[in-house]
């Protein structure tokens, strides 16, 4: 094969990781941001509730920020850290005691009640099935990005 030909594969091999990396990514808020409602949430929160610390919380959400922020900053590509931020942060957040719980888990909860009622009149009342398809999605995608991009040089 010619050199400008691979040249031009790398290239668009390169720009298909970005895009899955990003479709990844946003299916990781998409499902993250459904989960605190759901029995994977309540699972994590409750982990987090057994800590006796009422400072565990707000740290682990300052953390999942600063490693969304750092983690695109670096090469403006969301890798494993970010997407798993992005799980994890709606989750967190609701773990905080005060306004800030309360008001995620009514926003979430709300989310879900409309998505369950726009679902029913197509499929049933399924968002807790959504929630985990986009969670499962983000995570398989992101693990074949994470393979690719150190195959392409791209990390």
């Amino acid at each position: 094969m010619a050199k400008g030909a691979k040249t031009a594969i790398k290239a668009v091999q390169q720009k298909g990781i970005k895009a899955l990396a990003w479709v990844s990514f946003a299916f990781a808020v998409v499902g993250g941001t459904l989960a605190p409602e759901t029995f994977l949430g309540r699972f994590i929160q409750l982990f987090i509730g057994l800590w006796p610390w009422e400072w565990i919380p707000p740290v682990l959400l300052a953390a999942t920020v600063v490693a969304v922020a750092v983690d695109i900053f670096i090469d403006l590509i969301p890798n494993q850290a970010a997407v798993w931020s992005a799980l994890t942060m709606p989750t967190i957040a609701a773990s905080v005691d005060g306004r800030l719980g309360d008001e995620v888990s009514r926003w979430c909860r709300a989310l879900l009640g409309q998505i369950d009622g726009w679902l029913h009149t197509w499929v049933t009342d399924s968002s807790t099935g959504l929630a985990v398809a986009c969670i499962a999605a983000a995570l398989i995608m992101a693990r074949r990005v994470m393979k690719k991009s150190k195959a392409a040089g791209i990390a």
